[in-house]
């Protein structure tokens, strides 16, 4: 089974997490969607953060656990990918949950440029950095 990772973006290191307002006032988005995101903003780009902490954490279960993360890349704040080996082996996935749709747009873009060319670390270091 795939592990996947979703990396909060934080924008000071104050202790405290700046939620953009376009997320509270989207209302297309649900309380769940919008509480996934910001509890993810909350926690440290390098914490791996999977499933079942998130159904703990917002005291939901696993399959609206899913289901608000599915959201939040319909909705454009979150980006999922999975990777492979150069030999074609499935590897793991990876999600990306931002605060920003421009972030995760760009995020996107920068891994449609560099499919193919790197490894598979790489790619997520350098995405971890934008």
């Amino acid at each position: 089974m795939s592990i996947i990772i979703i990396r909060g973006e934080k924008t000071r290191n104050t202790g405290f997490q700046k939620v953009l307002e376009c997320v509270w006032e989207n209302p297309n988005l649900s309380i769940k969607a919008k509480g996934l995101i910001t509890y993810c903003l909350t926690k440290p780009a390098t914490e791996a953060i999977d499933i079942p902490k998130i159904s703990k954490s917002l005291g939901i279960g696993r399959d609206s656990a899913r289901a608000s993360i599915n959201e939040c890349i319909d909705m454009g704040y979150a980006y999922r990918r999975q990777f492979r080996s150069e030999n074609g082996l499935i590897g793991r996935t990876y999600t990306w949950i931002s605060g920003s749709k421009e972030d995760i747009r760009n995020l996107r873009k920068n891994y449609e440029e560099c499919e193919g060319i790197v490894e598979e670390k790489d790619k997520i270091t350098a995405f971890n950095e934008i």
